[in-house]
């Protein structure tokens, strides 16, 4: 059994920022005897030696698939150009992977997935299991079933797209969407239909704590609010673990916004930032017109302003909204947590206040 991610360089100066792969490894608990396999999709040849080395030398391992990848663009391109290059990876790299990894058992996690154990303890607890947590953010496979399945329906869209909708029925694409449009729409369409198989029922729940979106850090919402603390460096919510931390997009926007207000505050010798931060905005909601977030970009742009430097520096400039600055002071530097309390999470009755946190 493999643990495996994937990803695709289009830019590779942009890269890291963009991905944080380096920087997560630094972090993580990759092992000799149990690394990282990264299966590159496209773009490869345009990685530095040196990156690829760094990063074989923290157990994450560099696999060019772009033949197979090239192969699948032939294949299947042209019979799926309503969706963009990004979406259409999404849906192959499924492919590749099986055909990279022939008849493995693995656990595929994305790149801004981040465990709390080490990597051979990781994948013991998905031993024989198959499905996923509702995203494929995190996919167990197991025997090949959860893959057949997969290439099966996503045949199915290709060839007969109004089928597969109609077999799906009424169910919900996606709380925004009401078609597929990417893996993630297919897969979850499919789970809530009993047709692909979902680790919900399989995995141990009882000693973790699971959720694939940090902004709703539940899978069923606690009838009363539970707190957060730590155990070392291991994160708990409800006394219970966090098996993994996803940074997907607006996760890293909402600890971004607060690092920011941190940031500012800080510049200004205000040492009392808890108090002074108000109750961080509802993520979904951050890029409406609302006074507060007019303000927001406002300090934003002030703050991006002052730490560029001279304008020939200016690509250099630290942005505290970026998937790399957010893994490196949650992650790495363990800070921000607080946002996990009553006083500053979104939503309300989840957490308890911060001086009830144990």
């Amino acid at each position: 059994m493999k643990l495996i991610s994937s990803c695709w360089i289009v830019d590779p100066s942009t890269f890291e920022d963009h991905v944080a792969l380096l920087s997560s490894a630094r972090a993580l608990k990759f092992e000799q005897h149990c690394p990282l396999e990264v299966i590159i999709l496209s773009g490869f040849n345009e990685l530095q030696l040196d990156y690829v080395e760094e990063l074989k030398a923290l157990n994450v391992n560099l696999n060019d698939c772009t033949d197979i990848t090239r192969e699948l663009f032939l294949e299947y391109r042209h019979l799926m150009q309503d969706i963009n290059d990004y979406e259409f990876l999404c849906f192959i790299r499924w492919i590749v992977i099986s055909r990279f990894l022939v008849n493995e058992d693995y656990v595929h996690i994305d790149a801004d997935l981040h465990m709390q154990i080490n990597s051979s303890d990781f994948l013991k607890l998905f031993k024989g299991l198959t499905g996923t947590f509702g995203s494929p953010c995190l996919v167990a496979e197991h025997g090949g079933d959860w893959f057949q399945a997969y290439c099966h329906y996503f045949t199915m869209l290709i060839n007969d797209k109004s089928g597969l909708l109609q077999l799906l029925g009424d169910t919900e694409i996606s709380l925004i969407r009401t078609n597929i449009v990417s893996d993630q729409d297919l897969i979850n369409s499919l789970e809530k239909n009993n047709r692909l198989p979902t680790l919900l029922s399989s995995f141990n729940l009882e000693n973790w704590s699971v959720f694939i979106n940090p902004l709703w850090p539940y899978i069923t919402k606690p009838s009363s609010p539970v707190g957060f603390s730590q155990n070392g460096p291991i994160d708990l919510i409800g006394g219970k673990p966090v098996l993994f931390w996803h940074l997907q997009n607006d996760f890293v926007s909402f600890l971004g916004r607060y690092y920011l207000l941190v940031d500012l505050l800080g510049s200004l010798g205000d040492e009392d930032l808890v108090v002074k931060i108000p109750k961080l905005p509802i993520p979904y909601l951050q890029m409406d017109c609302s006074l507060a977030n007019i303000i927001f970009r406002t300090l934003d742009g002030l703050y991006r302003h002052s730490r560029s430097g001279s304008s020939r520096d200016r690509h250099k400039t630290y942005d505290p909204l970026s998937r790399l600055s957010v893994t490196q002071r949650f992650i790495h530097s363990h800070k921000g947590r607080e946002v996990f309390s009553e006083r500053l999470w979104w939503e309300n009755s989840v957490f308890l206040p911060l001086n009830d946190l144990t």
